[in-house]
């Protein structure tokens, strides 16, 4: 057999370089409408299938391979309440210094710790502190530029009207999106800022005010100390969009899943999450005979 020559050889490598280079993300199918479950791992048993779900969009979802294990009416756009930080924690994140310090209630804080605080506790004064920040030292509307980010990522169907979530007063949610979406923001986080979710992986956290006063804040996702490997989490919840969980875990040697759920009741975003983590889990089990 001729061997190759040296010249397609390096247009090999080259091309295999370019498609390894994309990212956890870009295997995210193009969803700008509700279509069909991809692939998913071979199994004997549909544990999806007698799943009792409350919420109205769901998306399950395996970065590394962009496999999505169930879906359902993932390109629906839906409110997503307080699921909105996940964006104004990432957009603030990369547009002030590391070293910007912030005033909220009476007290500073250095940016990673009002981040951290804000997704923990799902601030919505550590929000409008974010945008207020924004405004004062750049000149520049947080609001407006978590908009052109979401283009930058592709996210067509999500929409912001404020930093936080909440509600507007002429009864129209405060932001816009789907489960397809969130996963893809939430997964971009995981790729490039993971450092951002960190803190959400906790029930609780302490933080340090610039003055030393330390504060204690408590996860708003009630069911994040039954989960295992966990890599980040963030609740949402308004009369509007009623209740939204998003998680990744990892369910095991660093093979990361992302869950999200949307327009599911209070407590029902729980229950629907904890449902879906553990059908991902024995769809990865190994059967006997």
């Amino acid at each position: 057999m001729k061997p190759i020559s040296s010249i397609p050889q390096y247009l090999i490598a080259g091309i295999a370089l370019v498609s390894a280079s994309f990212g956890l993300w870009s295997n995210l199918p193009n969803w700008s409408a509700p279509r069909e479950i991809l692939a998913r791992p071979a199994s004997a048993i549909d544990y999806f299938a007698s799943l009792n779900l409350e919420a109205k969009a769901v998306f399950v979802y395996e970065p590394d391979t962009g496999r999505v294990l169930y879906a359902k009416e993932a390109g629906e756009r839906l409110p997503i309440a307080s699921v909105t930080k996940l964006m104004t924690a990432l957009t603030a994140s990369e547009l002030l210094p590391d070293s910007t310090i912030i005033p909220l209630a009476r007290r500073r804080y250095h940016l990673k710790d009002l981040v951290a605080l804000t997704l923990v506790s799902s601030s919505n004064q550590g929000a409008m502190a974010l945008s207020s920040a924004t405004a004062e030292d750049l000149n520049r509307d947080l609001v407006s530029e978590m908009n052109t980010e979401a283009g930058v990522l592709g996210l067509k169907q999500t929409t912001f009207s404020n930093p936080t979530g909440l509600d507007l007063a002429d009864g129209q949610a405060g932001s816009y999106s789907t489960a397809y979406d969130i996963a893809h923001l939430f997964t971009h986080i995981l790729a490039v800022r993971p450092e951002l979710l960190a803190a959400t992986r906790f029930e609780e956290i302490e933080t340090a005010t610039v003055e030393g006063v330390r504060h204690r804040f408590q996860n708003t996702n009630e069911i994040i100390g039954e989960l295992s490997g966990v890599l980040g989490s963030k609740t949402g919840f308004t009369d509007i969009a009623e209740g939204s969980l998003v998680i990744a875990f990892d369910r095991g040697l660093n093979q990361p899943v992302v869950v999200v759920v949307l327009g599911s009741s209070e407590q029902g975003r729980f229950s629907d999450v904890k449902q879906l983590v553990e059908a991902t889990v024995k769809t990865f089990l190994p059967t006997t005979i």
